[in-house]
C-alpha cells in the first residue's frame, strides 16, 4: 500500500516550475503536508531529493525556502532507511544521483 503522502509528489514535481498567480500558495500547502512523509521506495526519494532541491534553487516565495529546507533536513534518516537495503543502497551509490546528505561517493 502505497503512503497517502508520497502521493503528493507528482503535484509537488508539477508545481516547480509554476511561477504564476497562486502557484506559491499551492506549493507552500503541498510542502508543509509533506512533514513526516514515510517515503516508502527509494525511487521517491531521490525524486523527492531532487524536486526539493529544485525549489530551493528557484523557490516561488519565501516560504517555500523554509520548508523545502526543513524537508531537506529529513532527507537523511530516509538514507538510513533505505541504505540497509542491497538493493536501495546501491540506487543510493549511483554517481547520477551523489550528493544526497547521508550517501556516499566512491571512485576507483
Amino acid at each position: 500500500m502505497r503512503n497517502r503522502r508520497a502521493l503528493r509528489l507528482e503535484p509537488l514535481k508539477s508545481l516547480k516550475r509554476c511561477y504564476g498567480p497562486g502557484c506559491a500558495k499551492q506549493c507552500e500547502r503541498l510542502l508543509a503536508n509533506l512533514r513526516g512523509t514515510n517515503l516508502t521506495n527509494v525511487e521517491s526519494l531521490i525524486q523527492f531529493h531532487d524536486t526539493l532541491l529544485f525549489l530551493r534553487a528557484f523557490p516561488q516565495s519565501a516560504r517555500v525556502v523554509e520548508l523545502t529546507d526543513e524537508l531537506l533536513a529529513m532527507v537523511e534518516a530516509q538514507v538510513v532507511k533505505f541504505g540497509a537495503s542491497p538493493s536501495d543502497a546501491a540506487a543510493l551509490d549511483d554517481e547520477s544521483v551523489s550528493g544526497i546528505v547521508g550517501t556516499t561517493v566512491r571512485n576507483t
